[in-house]
């Protein structure tokens, strides 16, 4: 967490109580049940929960109360430590590859055991964990960016625990909002002739109607929510990159006959390349120009305890990534080559995902671990396996 999240998170607690046994053991028992949700719900659609916001109202609602009857109060720190064991647990699924390399190898008739899952995602796992401490200052530190789900779990655990004043505004807001977004997508739902989810653009575009190139207006209350905690900057960033690949690029495919029709799926098989290009490129240019000022002012930036701290967390990727090609070889008899290359991958592909997140909310992990695959089709071409695993690592990781 960063200096100024734990300043909003501490509020006026002179020494709030933070890493319990209560409050991890219900973070636990959150986050069994939203990582089952998300082994059916991600195998069925595609799409997972993080479970912030959940966890922080059930753990303040069991654990409030229980903090009062016995005479101890449940701290706001305590809340966010309960959220961050829920959420971790939830993403599971997508760490370990329950939901991308293991079902796809089931339905090509080689199903792995449980006793192969485990040790893969808990090697995959620490990789991860350790390079997220690694970039933990750059992002949080010395950018600030947003971490939209991170600052709405925040203000909910500062208003769930606020008292006086405080607690009045918030707690206003907080209800008149949710009453809005909840009114809107019931007759949105409901009655879409009333109030449609989507507005089509009007027209056509180079022959082909607006709307099979996906151009609209999404009526969403957590889309206008997500653009609210970003900012103006990086929500104009993200409507002209819409507008530049589907407006543009979409209807130049379709008549060149690149892609036979217009639509979503067959336009995005397309169109994820360049986007995926840019953000690789953006993020690994800002990492480079970042390590350059890093080493010229290091003094000014931490000095010598920080160039410990990177170098022990630098070892220690080191040591995480040899112990997962040894798990690899050992349980899935992959070849060390292909995990190491992966793992290099991983490197700079889970920074730019982290920054992405940072920045827009979308963690966009499924392309990372497509690119992966790209890599794992070059070192061994032709191979099932390696290309999976691949993919399992880097989005694992990410």
């Amino acid at each position: 967490m960063s200096a100024v999240g734990r300043d909003l998170l501490r509020g006026g607690e002179a020494s709030p109580r933070e890493l319990t046994v209560r409050a991890v053991t219900v973070g636990c028992g959150i986050g069994a049940l939203l990582a089952a949700g998300n082994v059916y719900m991600g195998l069925k659609t595609g799409w997972t929960e993080s479970g912030n916001i959940t966890s922080v109202l059930l753990g303040f609602g069991i654990l409030m109360p229980l903090g009062r009857l016995l005479g101890s109060p449940y701290s706001t720190l305590e809340n966010n430590v309960t959220q961050a064991t829920a959420s971790a647990a939830a993403g599971i699924a997508n760490t370990a590859g329950i939901l991308t390399a293991f079902p796809a190898l089931a339905l090509l008739g080689a199903p792995v055991p449980i006793w192969v899952v485990v040790p893969w995602g808990l090697a995959i796992a620490v990789l991860g964990i350790l390079l997220a401490l690694l970039v933990e200052h750059r992002l949080l530190g010395r950018e600030q960016l947003p971490f939209p789900t991170g600052v709405a779990a925040a203000e909910l655990i500062t208003t769930l625990h606020a008292r006086g004043k405080a607690l009045g505004g918030r707690l206003r807001a907080l209800v008149v909002s949710g009453t809005l977004a909840v009114t809107w997508v019931w007759f949105r739902d409901a009655t879409p002739a009333w109030a449609p989810a989507v507005t089509g653009w009007p027209g056509t575009i180079g022959g082909a109607p607006a709307q099979g190139y996906t151009l609209g207006i999404a009526w969403s209350p957590m889309l206008i929510g997500v653009g609210t905690l970003i900012g103006l900057r990086a929500g104009l960033s993200l409507l002209a990159g819409a507008a530049i690949a589907w407006g543009g690029a979409a209807p130049v495919l379709v008549r060149e006959g690149i892609v036979p029709e217009a639509g979503f799926d067959p336009l995005v098989r397309w169109l994820v390349w360049p986007g995926t290009a840019l953000l690789v490129g953006s993020a690994l240019t800002s990492l480079a120009s970042s390590a350059w000022a890093l080493r010229a002012n290091g003094s000014r930036r931490g000095g010598e305890p920080a160039v410990r701290r990177s170098r022990t967390l630098g070892a220690g990727v080191v040591a995480a990534g040899l112990a997962l090609a040894l798990v690899g070889w050992a349980v899935l008899d992959l070849s060390p080559v292909v995990t190491g290359v992966s793992v290099l991958l991983a490197l700079p592909l889970a920074g730019v995902c982290a920054r992405v997140a940072g920045q827009t909310d979308i963690a966009p992990t499924l392309v990372m671990g497509q690119l992966g695959q790209v890599a794992a089709g070059a070192v061994a071409p032709g191979q099932i396996l390696p290309n999976l695993a691949a993919n399992s690592v880097i989005a694992g990781v990410s």
